[in-house]
């Protein structure tokens, strides 16, 4: 087999990611020797889509965020340009799945042109050619479309939405209420009605609003968020190379809502709900369902299933679209919100494990019965009708 020459990629302005550095670059090329993590990024070093390689000599398969280090090195690389991974294959990641991995995460922006594997040493080498832009025609950062699903009963809660949004000071935004609103009147403020005639069904209305939405830069909530004053100034700094985004969210009291959360492994598709920290990732994570940020684009390809309403598990469905269309879900800790209700049972907390999804802690008993509820309610068909009763009248939350 003959061998990929590297030099007729290693050309002009560009970067080692490699973990552990196997080839002595020239001073002028940047050197990021950073273990990754959700947080992990190139933006800080290069402008977006500006250099004209990528080189990583290991490291892929170091970890599990295999999907975020291809979607960043793409977010840096210039169209036209190339990235190159070298791997030793692991239980992690063989080079199969890497290659498979890579064409799934790139989706159409970018392209394998060489391969190369041996067998013996279990090393490969794939080289991926940039072919697109990884932001549409237009987009920017400063362009948003927010849109409130309300059934007109949170007028206060609404309105406070609102003035939350207006005191963000985004020289071009909108505010699209999809339902009743009959409220103050406000500027930049669009109302339509519900998408279907059962208001309930969450899914038909967020894609009316997506649907509508003027921007390329989507923000989808229930009426029940406030923006916090900087929240702008946060997404300005997290920047705008994102798919699909997250960010903190607050209760009240001040205590951190499920804006960041895993279902974990499904045991006979029960989940397994758990919050994750924010530098973790999971190829199971999803976002919760009140409040998404997101690229219209992106919504194109993966939308809201229009048959669910409330407490249908929308969110995770909608995740696991994301996952399987290659989008990869990212957390933006720069900016934030508070939800003013949540009635959610939420489970524990994931321990970070940069290789697998890490150890569930600190479950609540609430959650331990609601779980318990679950799995009697999906697995136990031939129950006695009055101990059923007995039964969700003993153990069911009263906020589930």
């Amino acid at each position: 087999m003959k061998s990929i020459d590297l030099q007729l990629y290693l050309k002009g302005k560009g970067a080692d990611v490699s973990l552990r550095p196997e080839i002595k670059f020239p001073e002028k090329i940047i050197k990021y020797y950073k273990k990754p993590d959700n947080f992990y990024t190139l933006k800080y070093r290069a402008e977006p889509e500006s250099l004209d390689f990528i080189y990583s000599g290991n490291g892929i398969n170091d970890t599990k965020f295999h999907r975020i280090l291809i979607k960043e090195w793409l977010y840096a690389c210039r169209p036209g340009g190339h990235i190159i991974i070298k791997m030793r294959q692991n239980f992690l990641l063989s080079f199969k799945e890497l290659v498979k991995e890579a064409g799934i995460t790139m989706q159409d922006k970018g392209k394998i042109i060489e391969t190369q594997f041996n067998s013996e040493k279990k090393e490969g080498l794939i080289i991926i050619r940039k072919e697109k832009k990884m932001l549409e025609k237009g987009d920017k950062i400063g362009y948003w479309s927010f849109g409130i699903i309300s059934d007109g009963r949170r007028r206060k809660w609404v309105e406070k939405e609102i003035e939350s949004i207006a005191a963000l000071k985004i020289s071009n935004y909108e505010i699209i209420i999809c339902g009743a609103y009959k409220g103050k009147k406000y500027e930049h403020i669009r109302i339509i009605p519900f998408a279907a005639e059962d208001t309930t069904k969450l899914g038909a209305n967020k894609n009316a609003i997506c649907e509508n939405a003027r921007y390329e830069n989507i923000v989808v909530t229930h009426d029940k968020y406030i923006f916090h004053k900087d929240w702008y100034k946060g997404m300005k700094k997290y920047g705008n190379h994102f798919e699909v985004l997250s960010c903190v969210i607050l209760e009240k009291d001040g205590k951190r809502s499920g804006d960041w959360l895993s279902y974990g492994k499904k045991w006979k598709n029960i989940p397994d709900n758990g919050k994750l920290e924010y530098r973790d990732w999971d190829i199971h994570g999803y976002i919760g369902g009140g409040f998404n940020i997101l690229k219209k684009s992106v919504w194109r390809k993966v939308k809201w299933d229009d048959s669910l309403g409330l407490n249908d598990g929308d969110d995770v469905i909608l995740s696991q679209g994301f996952h399987n269309k290659g989008f990869v879900p990212r957390f933006n800790p720069y900016s934030k919100c508070q939800i003013l209700l949540m009635k959610r049972i939420l489970g524990g907390n994931y321990k970070f494990n940069e290789r697998r999804l890490g150890k569930l802690i600190n479950r609540p008993l609430i959650y331990r019965l609601w779980y318990i509820n679950k799995v009697i309610k999906r697995h136990l068909f031939n129950i006695d009708p009055v101990a059923w009763k007995i039964y969700n009248y003993l153990f069911k939350p009263k906020n589930s």
